[in-house]
Formats: structure tokens, C-alpha cells, sequence
């Protein structure tokens, strides 16, 4: 009777023992450097803020130049702009990319702090559609009729990465 109760109490202290976490083993290391990403974005917006909206502008209609005021993209670029439309006063990065309709390139992604609007503006006549929902698999799409050299656009984007004209 005592052999067996020794031999349960030693089997109970070894699993005890082996059963101890252990937290530094166990533990996952993320460097200063890694980004967490738990969100389904395109490539083309890896280096966005992890709270950003990664924005699309696809060209549909004409070949044009595309100056975007107002991203948060600055690894894309360092140039500042600001500019402003009714109620929404853009600060932010210009960015600007060449766009060719049914060519390449004619889609174009950028990133956008959310509750911030921006602005677009195009070289040539062309008709483009934006969404700042890219990577989803039912996003909203504004299109964007550029009727003459110069025209502008002007969005803001909201908590849901939805855009909404500034007036």
C-alpha cells in the first residue's frame, strides 16, 4: 500500500513538473520592426498604416496624370500639399501617378488616414472609379468624371473607409 502511494505521488509530482508553463519558451517575439497586419489589403498597400484605409483609383475612360493631395503615404512620398474644399481642409502628401485606360498601369493604390479627406486631380479628361476599400470583397466605388483638364475631386474617407464628397 505505501509502495503504491509513493509511486502515485512521485507520477503526480512529474507531471507536475512537466506541466509548468514555461512563458519565456513559449512566448512569440515580434521585433520594433515588424508590423502586425490582421486586415486583407492588397500588396500595393503592405506599407500602409495598419489603421489606414488602402485606397484604388482605376482609370475607366482616357489616359491622364493623377495629382492625390491629402494621402497618408509618406514612404511613397515627402512632398507635403494641402488644400481645401467647402468643409474639408486637406493636409497631407501629394502623390501622382500616369494612368492609361484599358493599359498599364490603370489602377493605382494609395493609403488614407481614416476621418481625412483628400483630393484628386487630373491632367486630362478621363473617368476614374475610387474606392478606399480595396482588398474587400463587396467595396463601395465612387466614379469620378473628369470632364475638362484641371478638374477636381474631393472626398473625405470615413470610419469605414466608405468616401463622402465634401460640400
Amino acid at each position: 500500500m505505501r509502495i503504491s502511494f509513493f509511486f502515485s505521488l512521485i507520477c503526480f509530482c512529474l507531471v507536475l513538473a512537466t506541466s509548468c508553463e514555461k512563458a519565456d519558451i513559449q512566448k512569440t517575439s515580434i521585433s520594433d520592426n515588424e508590423k502586425i497586419q490582421s486586415r486583407n489589403v492588397p500588396d500595393d498597400c503592405d506599407n500602409c498604416p495598419v489603421n489606414d484605409c488602402c485606397c484604388l483609383i482605376q482609370l475607366t475612360e482616357g489616359n491622364t496624370t493623377l495629382d492625390i493631395c491629402g494621402s497618408s503615404s509618406p514612404l511613397v512620398s515627402a512632398t507635403p500639399c494641402s488644400a481645401g474644399a467647402g468643409t474639408c481642409v486637406i493636409n497631407g502628401y501629394l502623390l501622382s501617378t500616369t494612368l492609361n485606360a484599358g493599359g498599364t498601369p490603370s489602377t493605382y493604390h494609395f493609403c488614407m488616414a481614416k476621418g481625412v479627406p483628400f483630393c484628386i486631380q487630373s491632367s486630362n479628361a478621363a473617368t476614374a472609379r475610387i474606392t478606399c476599400q480595396a482588398g474587400s470583397t463587396s467595396p463601395q466605388t465612387v466614379t469620378v468624371n473628369f470632364n475638362t483638364p484641371g478638374n477636381k475631386a474631393y472626398y473625405t474617407v470615413n470610419g469605414s473607409c466608405e468616401l463622402i464628397p465634401c460640400l
